[in-house]
């Protein structure tokens, strides 16, 4: 009994830290791909977003090579 229970509270544990880095890691790429649906719908280059990080995901907003 108890070591389902560890088992349960681990599965719950986890979940949670996986739900926090999931939306840490695809929202600033689902806002990349938002702004470039938008330039090339509309032309409007003055579309401006905020960078969150220097990392790969930052170097794609960079539009740089690693």
């Amino acid at each position: 009994m108890a070591i389902s229970f560890i088992i349960f509270v681990t599965f719950i544990f986890i979940f949670f830290i996986a739900s926090k880095m999931q939306g840490a890691i695809s929202n600033p790429i689902l806002q990349l791909a938002k702004a470039t649906r938008g330039v090339s719908q509309t032309e409007d280059y003055s579309i401006e977003l905020q960078k969150y990080s220097n990392d790969e995901i930052g170097q794609l907003f960079d539009g740089s090579t690693i």
